[in-house]
């Protein structure tokens, strides 16, 4: 059975991918617990802040953003891996399951050619003895002749009920499969919205920070940020403040920074 190998090193693949999403999702619960944390030490240090600025304060603050940001970036390329796995196990249970039906198909031809092959061996001398007894006890089966002929009727109409059956409620288990695994996609899209919605909010407590803050002190704590973060913060602060800001940066990060911009401004 040529089908049966490549069918049974599916199921392993299948097993191997289901496994690893498993891993992958244990270790995004993980990172969201991270990101959980991240935020709360973001919200204290926010509070302090704004009882009292300091310099090494909003450096704290730059810090855990940074954190926030990485746990973030690291969180949404391990769900897309997730994402695509599901989708590659997907693509194997589809392909199996046609090889399933090639497998069933070839089992078929070779039901069908082994009884042709057992009447070519049939000999002349067989066929003559069948006849015989075809003839002499024609008479006496010809009446329980329709009684046969239902009862092998009813026996195709219950093979070909199973058939259905057995047809039917494999679909409705890949239909499951299939709105379980629309179910984990929903989920893993709300998850990353929340992710982004949680680092709109930290951004804009950020922007707030540096709106109130003295550009040279801002400016010093830019130059040791991420270039994208910093970008971020600048479209977002008063027009005044952020060029002052800007002019007290090292002028190489400065350069690097407002390319960022423009660049975002343009998309």
């Amino acid at each position: 059975m040529k089908f049966l190998r490549i069918i049974r090193l599916k199921e392993k693949e299948k097993d191997h991918i289901q496994e690893e999403i498993k891993r992958l999702e244990s270790i995004g619960n993980k990172l969201l617990e991270e990101i959980r944390q991240t935020d709360i030490m973001l919200e204290e240090v926010d509070a302090s802040l704004k009882e009292s600025f300091t310099s090494e304060g909003l450096i704290k603050y730059r810090s855990l953003l940074s954190q926030r940001e990485r746990l973030n970036k690291e969180y949404l390329q391990l769900s897309a891996k997730v994402d695509t796995l599901r989708e590659k196990l997907k693509d194997v249970y589809t392909y199996t399951k046609k090889l399933e039906i090639l497998q069933e198909k070839e089992v078929e031809d070779i039901r069908k050619r082994g009884t042709a092959i057992d009447l070519q061996n049939s000999s002349y001398m067989d066929l003559l003895k069948r006849l015989l007894f075809v003839c002499v006890f024609l008479p006496i089966i010809s009446f329980g002749e329709s009684a046969l002929s239902k009862k092998i009727k009813e026996q195709r109409e219950n093979q070909v009920n199973k058939t259905l059956e057995s047809m039917t409620k494999e679909l409705e288990l890949k239909l499951k499969r299939i709105e379980e695994e629309r179910k984990r996609l929903e989920s893993s899209r709300q998850k990353r919205e929340e992710v982004n919605k949680v680092e709109d909010k930290n951004l804009e407590k950020l922007v707030a920070i540096f709106n109130k803050a003295d550009p040279d002190e801002a400016g010093n704590v830019m130059n040791h940020m991420d270039p994208n973060i910093a970008a971020k913060i600048l479209l977002r602060l008063k027009e005044r403040q952020a060029a002052q800001i800007l002019q007290s940066m090292d002028p190489q990060k400065a350069a690097e920074v407002s390319k960022i911009m423009a660049r975002s401004k343009s998309e």
